[in-house]
């Protein structure tokens, strides 16, 4: 049995889950859950500079997400890379075993869109307050459409891509 113990925020209650052979059982203060490998239909890892998450997604039983800190009351937090890294290997060796459930990296296709609505939004208030012109004028529409390209390609490195839980991305793991 292998146990991981993160706080994922201030705010947040500390997360316990616990591998075993077949099921992984979780508690974040008076919640608790047990996930069959059978039943993980995704797995997203992310990565935020030296922060990296992992979201787990049962079919009917919601999502746990885990993160490699523990933050502590005076806005510091405990590193916990080292045990973050070895049970996100230890639960792909399971879920390998055990499970059909899809791996992902980077944002959710609906956050990138998002991110892209609110980049051209933001460009076209922009472009009426500078010109004072509230239409879609040819120039407006080319600043809105270079402004989300810029932003685009400044998160493409956070795109979803797919992965097999035998050759999890090491850029994704600290």
């Amino acid at each position: 049995m292998e146990e991981y113990i993160c706080k994922n925020s201030i705010s947040d209650k500390p997360c316990s889950v616990k591998l075993y052979e077949h099921h992984l059982e979780w508690q974040r203060g008076n919640k608790s859950g047990t996930f069959d490998y059978t039943n993980i239909v995704a797995v997203r890892l992310q990565r935020n500079r030296k922060k990296f998450v992992i979201h787990i997604q049962s079919d009917y039983q919601g999502a746990i997400t885990l993160s490699n800190r523990y933050y502590l009351s005076n806005l510091k937090f405990e590193d916990r890379s080292r045990q973050y890294n070895t049970f996100v290997r230890v639960m792909h060796h399971h879920l390998m075993k055990n499970s059909t459930a899809s791996f992902f990296t980077g944002t959710s296709w609906n956050r990138l869109a998002l991110w892209a609505g609110l980049t051209f939004l933001g460009a076209w208030i922009f472009q009426v307050a500078l010109t004072g012109q509230s239409g879609t004028s040819f120039w407006i529409i080319l600043v809105d459409v270079a402004l989300a390209l810029l932003v685009a390609v400044s998160i493409f490195i956070k795109c979803p891509r797919v992965y097999s839980a035998e050759n999890i991305p090491l850029e994704f793991l600290p």
